[in-house]
Formats: structure tokens, C-alpha cells, sequence
């Protein structure tokens, strides 16, 4: 699961909010990977966004490594998180 995290965008850091993803990690033997992005208002759209990609890009080439099978992974969000993971799609950020 690759996971964003809330805070409306201006708030918070990679591990805000992963306590909601602790179930889901031991249901389904899952591996999380959650980042950073760029916070407003010193760093407003679409920053965050081509943040969130690159980290997105990063996680798919290092599946391997990081024990994921690339064809099942995941993106989640919490919040403005939920917002930043609905702005990708299968050509990168909108």
C-alpha cells in the first residue's frame, strides 16, 4: 500500500494517520510505504502532487527490494491524502 498522508495539504508528514493502516498490514500481509510531500503554502499545486508520483514511480522501481509485487500495489490516502492519490493516473499526475 502506498500511502498519503492528510493535514489539508499544509500539515503533517508520512507518518500521520498510518495507525489506520495497521489493520489492513496484518489482514492482508501487506507492506506499507508511505512519504513526504512538499507542504503549502510554500509549495502549492501541483507540487504536491508530482511529489506524491515520483515517490509512487520510486516504490513501483524498487518493488523488488522493498518485497511488493509491483502488479498489486495500492494507493491510499487519508484526508487531502485520499485527494493527492485520486490525482494519479495511469499516465502520472494530472
Amino acid at each position: 500500500m502506498y500511502y498519503l498522508h492528510g493535514g489539508g495539504m499544509m500539515l503533517g508528514d508520512r507518518l500521520g494517520g498510518v495507525e489506520i493502516l495497521a489493520e489492513w498490514l496484518l489482514r492482508y500481509d501487506a507492506i506499507a510505504v508511505s512519504v513526504d510531500y512538499r507542504l503549502a503554502p510554500e509549495h502549492q499545486d501541483p507540487i504536491p502532487v508530482e511529489d506524491c508520483y515520483a515517490g509512487l514511480v520510486w516504490t513501483r522501481d524498487h518493488a523488488d527490494e522493498l518485497g511488493i509485487d509491483p502488479d498489486r500495489l495500492v494507493i491510499v490516502g487519508s484526508s487531502a491524502g485520499g485527494g493527492l492519490a485520486a490525482g494519479h493516473g495511469p499516465a502520472g499526475p494530472r
